[in-house]
């Protein structure tokens, strides 16, 4: 247990004067992180004034904090105007993961990490410093218009390739009756050609 000096700096967790409470030691313990993720854009923020998601995105709030004692866990307080809400993980490698998915306006208000360790004879507890995190509804849709231009992309070049191969196809017939025609009127020269040569033979005899 610590002495009275070592405690002139501790504080009962809930504001009540009986120090049976759980405690909050600005000494004892270090102050806990929090991080957000989001599987949008895979992008991790630590102790950040304001962050923002899209709506409709899975994400996670990490708490951790520096080793210093064995055990403990770590609870997530959510809170906003109206209400306050909490759950508790327990301390897996000095942090814990709190999992949510589809991102509403419901999950918009601020995020603390409390980190619970029970070090001699006391319940101590350290305060993260708040996440703000708001959800927008904007992005998601400009991100829908991005999607759908993509994938009209695709349709866009179907119908360019068919112009083209349905052309390539009009050029070949085009080439393919030209050479029939020149091989059906071919023989009809030859003939004609060898007829004149006959003609000027005889002439020529009967000049003689």
């Amino acid at each position: 247990m610590q002495s009275g000096s070592e405690l002139k700096n501790c504080l009962p967790l809930d504001g009540n004067s009986d120090w049976s409470h759980e405690l909050i030691c600005s000494g004892l313990l270090v102050e806990p992180l929090i991080f957000l993720s989001s599987s949008t854009d895979g992008v991790s923020t630590g102790r950040k004034q304001g962050s923002e998601l899209l709506i409709g995105s899975n994400f996670s709030i990490m708490c951790s904090i520096r080793p210093q004692y064995e055990g403990g866990s770590f609870q997530l307080i959510f809170s906003t105007s109206n209400y306050t809400q909490n759950q508790t993980l327990p301390a897996v490698d000095d942090s814990a993961l709190f999992l949510f998915s589809a991102a509403g306006h419901a999950h918009q208000g601020t995020y603390r990490c409390v980190y619970h360790v029970y070090v001699f004879s006391y319940n101590f507890s350290s305060i993260s410093q708040p996440l703000k995190l708001t959800v927008s509804g904007k992005l998601m849709e400009s991100i829908r218009k991005s999607s759908a231009s993509v994938s009209a992309s695709p349709t866009a070049l179907i119908i360019r390739l068919v112009v083209v191969l349905l052309g390539m196809l009009g050029s070949v017939l085009v080439i393919y009756f030209k050479a029939r025609r020149n091989q059906k009127s071919g023989p009809e020269n030859n003939h004609h050609d060898e007829g004149s040569r006959a003609e000027g033979s005889l002439e020529e005899e009967t000049a003689v």
